[in-house]
């Protein structure tokens, strides 16, 4: 049933600050901390292999003498891009300039083209540096992608898989302690999630795969006093 996620995750919220109901704290408060939580794991703390649940791909046409296509409506950041099959390199729209692209002052040492395809972000699309493009027998390019996480309600529930809720729940907590002006139990709570985010990156980047249960940090991680 959609939302029923949530709504425990609110009831996790809230028997951690000792408010069973509403008081001090609506439940529009305590799922908007929720929300910033699943937001901040995803735009600034996790890397894109830990985020499954919000990695797309979308494919499109490529139509010719045209470069740029509007990008998916809950785009966030491109991980990786094909044109035509080739694997296409990402710079920002200002080197793509500087190039000198179809110009007496090309660089000659990376030179864009349809064999050599490029690409920047600007203005909500994806542009192709490849000179003119060209399109034959329905040519296609491939965006993967991270998509923007939807605010959690109670009829919403998160797009984070379920072994990232426990980190959700620590933001918010933190939240909602600094709110209340608890600023040592907020710093606490806040020093724990971070900790928590990094080593469940360090599944993602280190040199061995882990591969024990999701969300369990024990093979990395000693409490104090352990």
């Amino acid at each position: 049933m959609a939302g029923e996620i949530s709504q425990g995750l609110l009831a996790r919220v809230r028997s951690r600050i000792n408010e069973p109901s509403a008081g001090e704290w609506a439940d529009s408060e305590i799922y908007a901390n929720l929300s910033r939580g699943q937001t901040d794991l995803v735009t600034n703390q996790l890397c894109d292999g830990a985020l499954t649940g919000l990695r797309e791909i979308v494919e499109g046409t490529l139509v010719g003498a045209q470069n740029p296509y509007d990008l998916p409506a809950d785009f966030l950041r491109a991980r990786v891009v094909y044109y035509k099959g080739i694997w296409a390199r990402r710079w920002e729209k200002r080197y793509i300039a500087a190039l000198g692209e179809g110009t007496a002052t090309a660089n000659v040492h990376v030179s864009p083209s349809e064999t050599n395809p490029y690409y920047y972000i600007h203005a909500d699309q994806i542009v192709f540096a490849v000179g003119a493009v060209t399109q034959t027998n329905g040519d296609k390019y491939e965006l993967f992608y991270v998509k923007s996480p939807t605010d959690v309600t109670t009829s919403v529930d998160p797009l984070l898989p379920a072994y990232l809720h426990g980190l959700m729940v620590d933001f918010a907590v933190s939240r909602c302690r600094e709110q209340a002006h608890d600023f040592g139990e907020a710093e606490a709570v806040m020093r724990y999630y971070l900790e928590m985010a990094s080593r469940v990156n360090a599944r993602y980047r280190g040199s061995m795969a882990y591969d024990g249960p999701g969300g369990d940090p024990s093979v990395t991680f000693t409490p104090a006093g352990g």
